[in-house]
């Protein structure tokens, strides 16, 4: 199954430098975390997504890792209370307070799945071996055309 060794290839040199080495088998869930946030640099809310993205390509490949990686602790994100000059202003402009919230994040932009993987390939490395070049290269153009479809 071609898709699953280029996700493979993707996953395992992508992250090579970030799980460093940390016992897949046996670690355990604060091993991958201190892996992630001393070198992939995320923390809080983006560790736990980071983590999670890793244990899903993980699965999705078919290698085995230590069951402590899977208990993953819940963070709770305080949602800040509305002062009641937030609330007043919303109520002058006719304006709900949950419309202004909705509206905040407008912006943003929704990422297909292939940019997302895009952003976990590993950048190309001229010092490679010639086999690793062509390897990388082969990946990264079926990567392209899985995201053409």
């Amino acid at each position: 199954d071609s898709w699953k060794e280029n996700l493979e290839f993707v996953v395992m040199e992508g992250y090579s430098e970030v799980i460093g080495n940390v016992d897949l088998d046996a670690g355990t869930s604060a091993n991958l975390d201190d892996a992630f946030r001393s070198r992939g640099s995320v923390d809080g809310q983006m560790l736990d997504k980071a983590v999670r993205f890793y244990l899903a390509a993980l699965r999705e490949i078919g290698i085995t890792f230590s069951p402590h990686f899977g208990t993953r602790k819940v963070r709770k994100v305080a949602r800040k209370a509305k002062t009641a000059t937030q609330t007043e202003d919303a109520k002058k402009n006719n304006d709900k307070p949950d419309e202004q919230d909705k509206n905040k994040h407008d912006h943003v932009r929704v990422n297909h799945w292939h940019e997302l993987l895009l952003q976990k390939f590993p950048n190309f490395d001229p010092s490679w071996d010639a086999e690793v070049q062509k390897k990388w290269l082969e990946n990264f153009d079926a990567l392209m055309k899985r995201g053409d479809n």
